[in-house]
């Protein structure tokens, strides 16, 4: 940081005593990325009404920086190819509290009684800066009513002073294990003050069979370790150690320049307040009691469904993974009001409401006409009359987007309508993690 208190662009590494902590909505001067400048990771604070969640660490390739025509020359998530970690923290421990990834989708870290902190880090507490280790039961799925099934899986950290990483610096770190039950896997996750997450690791059962491309990723590394009395080999890796200076600072919490709608880095409700609709990943975390993770469109409805209108569900990683199931639907001809929709009472909460969802036209394709969906949230009183209602008009490619926009609820409201109108005839819509939230 300046004089002044401001976020400066200079390694963190090299300013011993200028430095502090990212503030939440604060922008980053600078993108952390792995030896190689493939992957960008970045990891900031968030701000949560619980207080559980506490940050987040961000995936994205740099060789995608300019895919994009909603974030030109910006890092922002891109589901198909990048990801993050929710952390979180509570008195006890530090944790994952979800992971997205392009081949998982969207994956809570569930503990038994279906809180999102099942990834055990290690401990919120001074234990930390010792070895430790305890049982992480956990498991990821979309759908968690009460209680789930959970693996057997456990983890154990360390205190590493003067940890060398790929770039040569050397800084304090707490290393974690996390072994997959029967310690048939394990991944490492190092943590520093200076950058937070800051290298990850995968290794597999075997020795020998480190690829070249990630020895040239993670040079001054070990490829084959014992542990647990088991031979393992390191299968991937990244070491996001090194600093990349921004000209303009990266606003994770911001919009897209084009768009103001789009959002650079969405998080979703489950990790900072609360979704007030339900099943919004078709099958996902908000399902109602008793219901199963098998894609189902309840309690979602149709309004005004023609003979022309089709409802269905998006194949491949990761929009049908790990139980996720992401709806699609279209209109062969003329749109005439067919409608996809989900009605909930006001939530009570006072001030605005944001809505939203990640929306995308998967069969589009550069040069044609962008389809079109209006996305309404309408407001009646229990004698069904209207009282309020606000809606925004977005155009789509084949890139998910999330669009978001903020109303207040009238007074008189007793109940919502959440309602995705598509616009355009013979385009397929696809949608997931629609929210109504604080």
């Amino acid at each position: 940081m300046d004089a002044n208190d401001v976020a400066v662009s200079a390694d963190p590494v090299g300013c011993p005593n200028s430095r502090r902590k990212l503030r939440v909505g604060e922008a980053l001067p600078y993108h952390k990325i792995d030896f190689l400048d493939v992957q960008i990771s970045d990891s900031y604070p968030i701000a949560d009404a619980t207080g559980v969640s506490r940050g987040v660490q961000t995936y994205f390739y740099a060789s995608e920086i300019n895919d994009d025509s909603l974030f030109p020359g910006m890092v922002n998530f891109n589901a198909e190819h990048g990801g993050y970690n929710i952390l979180g923290a509570d008195a006890q421990n530090v944790f994952f509290r979800g992971t997205f990834d392009p081949s998982g989708g969207w994956q809570p870290w569930w503990t038994s009684d279906c809180r999102a902190a099942g990834w055990k880090l290690f401990p919120n507490s001074s234990a930390a800066f010792a070895q430790g280790g305890s049982a992480s039961p956990t498991t990821y799925a979309p759908a968690c009513p009460g209680q789930i099934a959970t693996s057997a899986a456990t983890v154990d950290w360390d205190w590493v002073p003067s940890q060398t990483y790929a770039t040569g610096k050397t800084m304090d770190t707490i290393r974690v294990h996390h072994f997959a039950p029967n310690s048939d896997a394990v991944e490492v996750n190092y943590f520093t003050r200076e950058y937070g997450v800051t290298r990850w690791e995968a290794w597999r059962l075997g020795t020998g069979q480190t690829p070249q491309l990630i020895k040239d990723q993670c040079p001054n590394s070990l490829y084959d370790a014992q542990m647990r009395k088991k031979a393992f080999y390191l299968a991937d890796c990244h070491d996001w150690s090194k600093v990349v200076p921004l000209t303009t600072p990266w606003q994770p919490a911001g919009v897209s320049p084009v768009d103001s709608r789009a959002l650079t880095w969405p998080v979703d409700p489950l990790y900072t307040s609360r979704n007030h609709l339900a099943n919004t990943h078709v099958g996902g975390p908000y399902a109602y009691p008793g219901s199963s993770s098998v894609c189902q469109l309840s309690p979602w409805t149709t309004i005004n469904p023609t003979s022309s209108m089709t409802m269905g569900w998006l194949t491949g990683a990761p929009w049908s993974t790990n139980g996720n199931c992401t709806m699609t639907f279209k209109v062969s001809q003329v749109p005439n009001g067919e409608v996809v929709a989900q009605t909930i009472p006001k939530p009570n909460v006072a001030g605005a409401l944001r809505y939203g969802a990640m929306m995308f036209a998967p069969d589009w394709q550069a040069g044609q006409p962008k389809p079109a969906v209006q996305v309404q949230v309408i407001e009646r009183d229990s004698a069904g009359a209207l009282t309020g209602s606000d809606l925004m008009t977005v155009e789509l490619t084949n890139q998910p987007q999330t669009f978001q926009k903020a109303f207040t609820p009238n007074a008189n409201t007793d109940y919502l309508i959440f309602a995705l109108y598509p616009l355009t005839a013979n385009s397929r819509y696809a949608a997931t993690g629609a929210y109504v939230a604080k």
